[in-house]
């Protein structure tokens, strides 16, 4: 079942050159009869990692990689839910919330902006 914490992979895109089939996680709760899903893309090149837009994720049995990954938080993206796969493995809950605040500051979005008075 697709959920938040999910690892999946979206498919190539044939309209971009280096497209490739890629691991993502589902970052946005899915609920009701829901079409699409924010995901997160993952890879597995880790320079970049210690970045504050950057997520390590380990490669364990319950995520399911095969290598070590970064969530690449500055990249979340809309995906219809039908394009993805089978999830593959489930991150934990803790990582899913480091994700999330990873994709927010991406955004430019601090807690007081999330408040609203």
């Amino acid at each position: 079942m697709l959920e938040a914490g999910a690892l999946c992979t979206w498919p190539s895109n044939p309209l971009v050159k280096d497209s490739k089939r890629r691991p993502v996680v589902i970052v946005s709760p899915l609920y009701g009869q829901r079409q699409t899903a924010q995901v997160v893309p993952l890879t597995s090149d880790l320079r970049s990692e210690g970045s504050l837009l950057r997520v390590k994720i380990s490669a364990t049995t319950q995520t399911g990689l095969e290598q070590d990954s970064l969530a690449l938080c500055e990249q979340t993206t809309c995906i219809l839910v039908s394009l993805l796969s089978e999830p593959f493995g489930k991150i934990p809950t803790v990582l899913l919330m480091e994700i999330r605040r990873a994709c927010a500051f991406a955004l430019g979005l601090t807690p007081n902006q999330l408040r609203i008075d």
